[in-house]
Formats: structure tokens, sequence, C-alpha cells
């Protein structure tokens, strides 16, 4: 903590903060909220346990090492990139950072085999923004700056006209407050187009003005790469040709560059297997022992691992002053200058804080809708 971190506490805050803004202070409760983050607070926001929130921490702190790893779905509720924020806290606090057995606290990842892409092109549209917001620039657009996440311009020209949703259901159920959003999705008068390309009925499919039935993995030849302590790549084979009217992405895009009057600069005179060829190869270049193609697809996966364990951050532990960490600091930022500089303490704290979200657990609303409790059962003789 003294060596790699900035802001766990007091003395190692940057300078120009106010005291009591430290990591430290905020868990014991001497900053300003003066509420200690001990188990029983814990205990009544998540129904964990108190005795099971011991147990863990003092698991945590006392097995070395401790591999501590996040996936997908605790940061899914409104401030959920606050736990997100917190695990690697713990990870440092703990020593498991850029150790063998160890954890950053992140998602996993790895060794990994590269293989081609199909070129993406350039866009002329240099505006962007968060995917999360695309409900607010149907609505506000025009009030959304750079403090909102725009990027590329200093604020967005023009709403959202039309959305093309492909091989996700996006538009609704990974989508945050799904009522005020089916709600911007049925006004025409606001984004007047839809398209959704998928393969199931999904809750967004059902807002699309078109619906194209795309094809699934069966239907399709592609080849997929996934990173961990080995590295994969997997060839999908194709075993049914596609079904009905199913056409695959490519093949619809293929087919709209071509009535747009660019097919031929789309494709580049390419078929889908052409381009898995042209990704075997770039393959093949990176690595020797990469099959061929033929004998990649016939054989249907390639792995291989690295000479040594990948650890990350191995080397900014190591030798932190010639690896510094990718941050303003150089270090493990627990405390954010950036963050502090944003100036929006409740909703965008400096360092990983919990907050209350409406509608959760403190919501007055839970009395209303907390379920009856029932009388335990009493067991009969006989």
């Amino acid at each position: 903590m003294d060596k790699y971190c900035l802001g766990f506490d007091e003395e190692h805050m940057p300078p120009g903060i106010p005291p009591g803004n430290s990591y430290k202070s905020y868990v014991l409760g001497l900053g300003e909220d003066k509420t200690p983050k001990t188990p029983e607070w814990a205990e009544a926001i998540t129904g964990v346990p108190k005795d099971t929130i011991i147990k863990l921490a003092r698991q945590i702190a006392g097995i070395k090492p401790c591999c501590l790893l996040q996936g997908l779905g605790w940061q899914r509720h409104a401030y959920g990139e606050q736990p997100v924020r917190g695990l690697p806290v713990l990870a440092a606090m703990t020593g498991n950072i850029g150790i063998k057995g160890g954890g950053p606290g992140l998602r996993n990842g790895g060794h990994g085999v590269t293989v081609g892409w199909m070129p993406a092109g350039q866009n002329p549209v240099k505006a962007s923004i968060p995917c999360f917001m695309w409900p607010e620039a149907v609505e506000r657009w025009h009030e959304l700056t750079a403090a909102d996440g725009v990027k590329g311009v200093d604020k967005l020209s023009t709403d959202i006209k039309m959305i093309w949703n492909y091989g996700g259901n996006t538009l609704l159920n990974q989508h945050a407050d799904i009522n005020k959003t089916a709600k911007i999705l049925a006004d025409e008068k606001k984004c007047e187009f839809i398209l959704v390309h998928d393969v199931f009925m999904t809750p967004s499919a059902k807002f699309a003005d078109i619906l194209l039935p795309d094809v699934t993995h069966f239907e399709r030849e592609d080849i997929v790469t996934f990173s961990s302590g080995i590295g994969y790549a997997i060839y999908h084979q194709k075993v049914v040709e596609p079904m009905y009217e199913c056409r695959s992405i490519y093949e619809v895009c293929s087919e709209l560059a071509r009535r747009l009057g660019f097919g031929d600069r789309y494709t580049e005179g390419k078929s889908e297997q052409d381009w898995l060829r042209e990704a075997v190869e770039v393959a093949r270049q990176k690595d020797p022992n990469f099959p061929t193609f033929e004998e990649f697809r016939r054989k249907g996966i390639y792995k291989v691992a690295p000479k040594e364990p990948v650890v990350a951050y191995e080397k900014q532990i190591k030798d932190p002053v010639n690896n510094p960490f990718k941050t303003p600091s150089g270090k493990i930022e627990i405390f954010s200058t950036q963050l502090w500089a944003m100036n929006k303490p409740k909703e965008i704290p400096a360092i990983p804080k919990y907050i209350p979200a409406w509608e959760g657990p403190q919501d007055p609303l839970r009395e209303k809708y907390l379920p009856l409790r029932r009388a335990p059962v009493q067991p009969q003789d006989g």
C-alpha cells in the first residue's frame, strides 16, 4: 500500500485534498458520512449474514496467495461501477496484485491467439457516446456534452434517427429503466427507424420496424478466440445450411453495400470463407505453429500455452520505476484525482464507495413490496 498505491490512507493522498477523503477514512467512518463500514452495516444492505462476511474477510486476508477475479453481473444496477472499482482495492490491500496465484480483482484474461479481422474502414462521423447513453441521445441530444461522455466533438449535432441492433437484446432487457426505454422505442417521432437482426424474438426485436432473421452458429462458419491461462482459437463448423430466409450479417451487409453502390469495395470480391482464410494467414504469420486453414478447419481448435504463466501487472510490482501503472500518478489509484476534479462526489466519488440506489435495499418502497414472512411450519408426529 505504501509503495504502489495512491489514496489508501491520509498519509498517501494527493496534495491539496482535504483530510477525511482517503479510502481508509471512509471504511472506518472517519469521513463525511461518519458511518463505519462494519459487517453489521453490510449485512443490512446485502442480506448476507455478518458472520459470513467476517469469515470471508478473514479468508481473503489470511490465504496467500488469494485469487480475486470478478465476473459479469454485480455491476448491472445503479452505481454498479463502485464494486467493480472496489475489488481491485481489496486485491491491493491484501498484496495479491502482480504475484503468481493472485489476481488484480478484474476480469480474467491472459495469453491469447492472434488472428486476422475483416477491416472496419473509416467512419467519417467523429462523435461517439457510451453505449448505455443511447436513450439520452434520442431524447436530449442537444444537451449532451463531454461531461456526459460524448467523445470526438464538443456536443452532439443531432439526435438518433435510426438504430441497427445486431445479435443482442440491448434495446431493452440489457438496458436500464425498461419502462421508460420502451416508451422511447415506441414513439416513432423520436427514433424513426429500428432494425433488429437476431435469431430470437427478443423483447428488443418486438420494437423493430424491420426484423431480419439471422443465422445461428450451426448455420455458418466462423472463428472465435478466447484468452485465459491458455489461448484458444476455435473454428465453428457449419452443421446445416441456413434455414428458411435466414441470412448472415455478412450477406446482409454485402447486399446493402451493393445497393448503396460500393459492394465491391466492401466485400473486396471475397466470400465469408475467404475472409476466414485470411484470418488464419495472419495467425500463421504471428505463430508459425498455427495450422493451415484446412487443418484448422478439420481439427476445430488450436490452443497454446505461454512459455511462462501470464501474471497481470507483474512488471509493475517487480520494477515500478521502469514499469509504472498507466495512470496519471503511475500508481494504483485508489483515490482518483480525475474523478475528484469532476466535482460530483454523490454520483462519481473519487474512491470506491457504496452509493444507495433508488429502489434499492434502503428505499422506503422496500416496505411496501417486501414479501410476507411465513411462520415456520412445525413438524408433526408420525
